[in-house]
């Protein structure tokens, strides 16, 4: 390949990351977004996240199993960089 074509494909790439609807946020707004769609999604477990992932592995849907294994990953990355903890 060569570079131009390179050079073409990482453009378009960058083009399309800067038309995400997320982009424009800072650290500080995408962490208060996570969080509030983290808690609205834990409201009918009194808002507990953990329940929410314990729930969702318990059931027999393998969207659902996925999903629980994304949320957690985020919940321990979560920690590691000293945000906020969650329930």
């Amino acid at each position: 390949m060569t570079s131009r074509v390179t050079d073409m494909r990482l453009r378009k790439l960058e083009q399309k990351a800067s038309q995400s609807a997320l982009s424009h946020l800072t650290e500080e707004q995408l962490t208060a977004q996570i969080v509030e769609y983290l808690t609205v999604a834990a409201e009918p477990y009194s808002g507990d996240v953990r329940a929410m992932i314990e729930d969702m592995r318990a059931g027999t849907d393998p969207l659902d199993h996925d999903l629980a294994g994304q949320i957690e990953h985020l919940m321990n990355n979560w920690q590691e960089m000293s945000l906020p903890p969650l329930q």
